[in-house]
């Protein structure tokens, strides 16, 4: 009878395969994705469809919701609408920022303008893309964000590609 590696002493929970030894998630973890926008059925389906595709997705439907979210997990990207009722897509950017996060935010949204284009962009905003999108044109800045890293100083730099 072969004896379960559970049941040796030395098995731990944090020396499972899909956990590295300081106990940090394996870096073959898929990328974690933040979904922000008040339309519940447009992000909910787009939601699926990322998971769908090996992503985790989780779904914020208003800013509030979006910082709480940011606040207690890691994300590689957010996807980010400006208009929402309540707190802007615009302010939770202006709050991340000011607060020293820099995560990967790409905005996705159907009202915006040229400014808040520019203002977005300016507040760190990784992309910035105008709803109805292609899924392909979505998943390929989802893509290059994923490949980027961004450096303290404020920088973006390529990580995967030469």
């Amino acid at each position: 009878m072969q004896k379960n590696p559970r049941d040796s002493p030395d098995h731990s929970p944090d020396s499972s395969p899909d956990h590295s030894p300081d106990g940090s998630r394996d870096l073959l973890e898929p990328p974690r994705i933040l979904l922000v926008d008040d339309e519940v059925d447009f992000v909910q389906t787009l939601a699926k469809r990322l998971v769908v595709r090996g992503l985790v997705a989780d779904v914020a439907t208003d800013g509030e919701r979006a910082l709480e979210a940011i606040a207690c997990n890691d994300y590689h990207l957010v996807l980010l609408d400006l208009r929402m009722p309540g707190m802007s897509g615009m302010e939770v950017l202006r709050r991340l920022r000011e607060g020293g996060n820099m995560v990967k935010v790409a905005v996705l949204t159907g009202h915006g303008s040229t400014d808040d284009r520019q203002a977005a962009l300016a507040l760190g905003a990784f992309d910035y893309l105008r709803k109805p999108t292609d899924i392909r044109d979505l998943l390929e800045v989802m893509e290059r964000a994923l490949e980027t890293e961004i450096e303290p100083s404020g920088k973006v730099g390529r990580t995967r590609r030469p």
